[in-house]
């Protein structure tokens, strides 16, 4: 009995032995193989495939480093003998297939794919894993047509329909891909925005998206077309910026459903995020007179006067609305005044009609800032918004019309009740990160404004270290403006920091003169720069645009080492361009900044303008 029983624990032990010695011998080939000596690692699988013939990675890796050795018939003798320990293992004999390709033996590839396939005519992983083997070849057509014999065979017509569209994608085949995506949506309604967001990665240019267009369109002319296609048309039209056939697509499906009015609510939603507000305008005005009834209509005058008003906005800037300084034109300002004072109609009476709702007290911030911006009348622009914050019940809008509260006091010059606002949202919001670091960078442009710099600096570095903070960067360039001049240019700093007070308080005369002394008195400040381009700025603004380049000028001549110089005469270019006209001047100074920097932000900038610009002359 003892002598069994050391018998048995003899070969435990020599098995657990043989075992532990194959682990190590399959890490060292592993090792050798990434090393690149692949016959020294087929070797090494070899020899521990023969003494474990049922372990799938001994195999694997006797049939990986052949292939990789083109020893094809290896692998492929391989492959028969793991599948006679293995016969379901449909993986590997369709791999063999793979090999056979690769061996340029592409008759016996298809013989054995096809083989397979009859064997597992009912199983449909089976073409799914045939397919994937040809497509590691990149056989698309043989894929394509696996998935066919499959939808055949198991007589499933909408079978692999994702399968296919995404390989005949790859194949540009853009008719048959959106015929095999609407063979899906027609199973799953419910995957619209899938589809739509498969569809927005082949659209990118113009082509594709035209091509994929008029599939869509001529699939939805067929009769009974399911709503959902519709849907999907009315997408890609919205893709396409063709709003007035969207427009269309929106009737139609208002033909089969209830709910009318959201439908062109969506629609006109759709059409204001995507810019174009005087389209939206009429589409807001469409879903009101049509459904007069509806019970959001509130949302409905909302997106009706913020189209109007934003509308008047671009009307007012078009001309140079694609410059860095975009510029109202005061004659359209009376020409379009009338939509303004629409905006603002319908502003109170979503106010007056749906008091307590968060649209009423966001058209009251928008009233205020059409009061600011557009009347200038700062004092009522604060009382509504003074109003807005003791009296609404939206606690959404606190923070941001706290804000704008906070800059017109600033506007007004008083400080201390800026400071004071504040402080109230930084209490308000402690456990809010991303709104705690927004106000302290506010507070320390205040402190900055107040030439309290120690105090301002304080606040900065805290939040320069938060790399993650969409503040840290602005934070980081008023961190340097302070740092660089407290010491070595402290009146500078003073001068500057009332320019940047007085630029945002639109007294733009006063903060010229105080930029003009530095730029006189303080050449060697560290800020030089800072104060010549925000004067250039400045004279633009009012309209001195000989004055505002030759002050850019000044700056390329007088501090050719400055970081601004590219910057300078990008900016040159674009008063060139927009407000002076002179556009063969303009291609000089764009082609400046690319000889500057060729590989720079701004070259990329001056390369598009230019472009443009030559078009415009041809």
């Amino acid at each position: 009995m003892k002598k069994i029983i050391i018998t048995i624990f003899l070969f435990v032990f020599n098995s657990y032995s043989q075992q532990n010695k194959d682990e190590h011998l399959f890490r060292l080939a592993q090792a050798i193989e990434q090393s690149q000596d692949i016959l020294q690692a087929r070797n090494l699988y070899i020899d521990l495939w023969s003494r474990n013939q049922s372990n799938y990675n001994y195999f694997d890796g006797v049939r990986r480093t052949s292939i990789n050795l083109k020893d094809y018939d290896k692998a492929i003798e391989a492959s028969f003998n793991w599948l006679k320990i293995s016969p379901q293992d449909i993986s590997t004999e369709s791999s063999i297939g793979g090999i056979f390709y690769l061996a340029e033996k592409e008759k016996k590839s298809d013989s054995l794919w096809n083989a397979i396939l009859q064997k597992n005519k009912d199983n449909e992983m089976s073409y799914r894993i045939v397919a994937n083997t040809q497509l590691e070849y990149r056989l698309f057509d043989k894929a394509i047509n696996t998935f066919k014999i499959g939808r055949e065979k198991t007589n499933r017509p909408t079978l692999f329909a994702i399968e296919l569209a995404s390989y005949y994608s790859a194949l540009m085949r853009f008719e048959e891909t959106v015929k095999e995506y609407l063979i899906f949506l027609n199973e799953q309604n419910h995957q619209l925005e899938f589809i739509e967001s498969r569809l927005a990665q082949l659209s990118l240019s113009k082509e594709n998206l035209s091509a994929i267009r008029n599939v869509i369109k001529s699939e939805t002319e067929k009769e009974n077309t399911p709503t959902v296609f519709l849907r999907l048309k009315q997408w890609i039209e919205l893709e396409a910026k063709d709003y007035q056939s969207a427009l269309k697509t929106t009737l139609e499906i208002n033909r089969r459903v209830s709910n009318k009015a959201e439908e062109l609510h969506f629609l006109s939603n759709k059409v204001f995020t995507a810019g174009d507000f005087k389209t939206s305008a009429e589409f807001y005005l469409a879903t009101k007179n049509s459904f007069p009834l509806y019970y959001r209509m509130e949302e409905i005058d909302f997106g009706l006067a913020k189209s109007l008003q934003n509308y008047f906005t671009s009307e007012l800037t078009k001309e140079t609305i694609e410059s860095s300084f975009p510029e109202i034109n005061l004659e359209k300002s009376k020409q379009f005044r009338f939509l303004i004072d629409s905006a603002i109609t319908l502003y109170n009476r979503v106010k007056i009609e749906k008091p307590f709702s968060n649209f009423a007290s966001q058209s009251v911030m928008e009233i205020a800032e059409i009061k600011e911006e557009h009347f200038f009348d700062i004092d009522e622009a604060i009382r509504l918004l003074d109003s807005l914050i003791r009296f609404s019940t939206s606690g959404a809008i606190y923070p941001e019309a706290n804000y704008r509260l906070a800059k017109l006091t600033i506007k007004k010059n008083n400080l201390k009740k800026a400071n004071d606002i504040y402080d109230f949202i930084l209490k308000g919001f402690k456990t809010k990160a991303d709104e705690e670091y927004k106000v302290k960078l506010k507070m320390a442009e205040l402190y900055f404004y107040e030439m309290k710099f120690d105090t301002a600096l304080w606040i900065l570095n805290e939040i320069s270290k938060e790399f993650s903070k969409d503040e840290a960067n602005d934070a980081m360039i008023l961190q340097n403006i302070i740092s660089e001049n407290y010491k070595v240019s402290p009146e500078a700093l003073k001068l500057f920091s009332s320019a940047r007070l007085f630029t945002l308080q639109n007294k733009n005369q006063n903060s010229i003169i105080n930029l003009t002394q530095i730029i006189e008195q303080h050449k060697t400040a560290p800020l030089i720069d800072e104060a010549i381009l925000l004067k250039s700025k400045l004279l633009l603004q009012n309209k001195n645009y000989s004055e505002s380049i030759s002050t850019l000028q000044y700056l390329l001549k007088n501090y050719p080492k400055s970081k601004f110089n590219e910057v300078a005469n990008f900016y040159i270019g674009e008063i060139l361009e927009f407000f002076i006209k002179d556009k063969n001047e303009a291609i000089k100074s764009y082609e400046e900044v690319i000889t500057l920097n060729p590989n720079s932000v701004y070259a990329d900038k001056s390369r598009k303008r230019i472009r443009i610009l030559r078009n415009i002359n041809l």
